[in-house]
């Protein structure tokens, strides 16, 4: 339901915004660099999959990165549901016909009603 670059930068932000909490984290407290990087990529996924996080983060550059994250896998999420919903919602039939004289003139087709109905009378 999104065109493909749409999804191109959603995943780059997947992949970006864990290394970019990680490096400000690490550059703060000076622990180990691997498990923060496992542990924003969970927390990174688990935002888009619109879960919460185990502890939000005290720092201010950390809060402001985690609240646009959540912003912007909200908008993703409620753009993502309208563009398929609408998609699902819109009928695009293909009739091969677009008039009665054109649905006769096929003739590959047959007309079924119920026999005495108002219908039946009327294409009799």
């Amino acid at each position: 339901a999104f065109d493909m670059s749409i999804w191109k930068a959603i995943i780059s932000m997947i992949l970006t915004v864990p290394l970019l909490l990680t490096f400000i984290k690490y550059y703060r407290e000076k622990s180990r660099i691997w498990p923060l990087l496992l542990e924003h990529y969970f927390s990174v996924w688990g935002v888009y999959c619109q879960q919460g996080l185990p502890e939000f983060p005290q720092q201010t550059p950390l809060k402001i990165i985690y609240v646009s994250l959540f912003l912007t896998a909200l908008v993703v999420s409620t753009a993502y549901s309208a563009s398929l919903i609408s998609f699902l919602a819109v009928s695009s039939a293909y009739s091969p016909f677009e008039s009665p004289e054109g649905f006769v003139e096929d003739g590959s087709y047959g007309l079924i009603v119920v026999k005495g109905s108002s219908h039946y009378q009327m294409f009799r």
